[in-house]
């Protein structure tokens, strides 16, 4: 038979069941392992290992409304002769990250790649997220300041070692990866929590025919922000942090703090003191806050960014470079 993906929309009672006519998973279409997320807008996204042997790639699929039954494709290249699985996670403002891996060939290292689409733009070149080691079946989480957090497990020859390593990327903006646990433990599936911890699932038994689920969580917050580790400190007074990351392309995060509830405006203006962007005009509450400043439409260039709350006033100084 012919292998499609499938769609289904609805509650508990009632389905509205979709066939993707344009996707194309070849004749082993079981291993397609597809991954769906949804947007804030309701638009379903789904990615999945699409194509014929020898030539495998993930493809993504996309409709244009929630519910919609117009289905847009794209294949995603990465770095490797072939790619067999992904996962994807979309930020509450419409971002779309992404991880897939793959490799060059039977018995060659695997390699995990980040992909990263802004809300409303192409997607951006992508990254090697696993460096030098070989990796497969990826997870992938994003925090609350957009930063990507990926696990996957490690893969030696063609046989899982039951080891799970972390890939995340430092304040710089190059990825790092560093072990979480290894022996027997295989096929992580990755979150971060609100307060920045990352928890894993996985299951146990390959290496030692003793099988069970396990829950791993992180010991300390997952965030690359390390600037933002002032929130915990009990400022008194105002304090504006550097941006992160800082250069950067398209978007970077803003964090302060304020003693008391008050007006605050935060505007970034060029070096002729020009205004370009307006972040916060309004009344907020004691405490920390943080905003994200899209500058996708903004060209390369030495911006400065300026908190104002009352009589305090703070400007520090980043780079776009595109």
């Amino acid at each position: 038979g012919e292998y499609k993906i499938a769609y289904a929309l609805g509650d508990s009672v009632n389905w509205d069941i979709q066939t993707l006519v344009g996707s194309n998973l070849g004749p082993y279409g079981t291993g397609a392992s597809p991954n769906i997320a949804v947007s804030p807008q309701g638009v379903a996204h789904i990615v999945y290992r699409g194509g014929t042997y020898g030539n495998y790639h993930i493809h993504h699929a996309w409709n244009d409304s929630l519910g919609g039954s117009n289905w847009s494709y794209e294949i995603m290249m990465s770095g490797n002769a072939n790619d067999f699985s992904c996962a994807l996670v979309i930020e509450a403002g419409g971002d779309l990250h992404l991880a897939i891996s793959g490799n060059d060939g039977w018995g060659f290292p695997g390699r995990v790649y980040y992909f990263y689409q802004p809300e409303g733009q192409g997607w951006q070149p992508f990254e090697l997220a696993s460096l030098s080691y070989s990796a497969v079946v990826p997870s992938i989480d994003v925090d609350e300041y957009g930063s990507p957090h990926i696990v996957w497990m490690e893969i030696s020859g063609n046989m899982y070692t039951g080891n799970i390593f972390y890939s995340h990327k430092e304040a710089g903006g190059s990825w790092q990866v560093s072990s979480v646990i290894g022996g027997d433990y295989f096929f992580p599936s990755f979150k971060v929590d609100q307060q920045g911890f990352g928890h894993i699932g996985c299951h146990t038994g390959g290496n030692t025919g003793i099988y069970d689920i396990y829950h791993i969580r992180s010991g300390e917050s997952l965030t690359s922000l390390k600037e933002y580790s002032y929130c915990n400190k009990g400022f008194s007074s105002y304090y504006l942090s550097g941006n992160y990351p800082n250069p950067f392309n398209y978007y970077t995060y803003i964090t302060y703090y304020i003693p008391t509830t008050a007006m605050v405006s935060l505007k970034v203006y060029n070096t002729l003191g020009e205004e370009v962007a307006v972040l916060v005009n309004k009344f907020q509450p004691a405490g920390n806050h943080h905003t994200k400043w899209d500058a996708s439409e903004i060209v390369s260039g030495i911006y400065f960014y300026r908190l104002q709350v009352g009589a305090f006033t703070q400007t520090k100084k980043c780079l776009i470079l595109k």
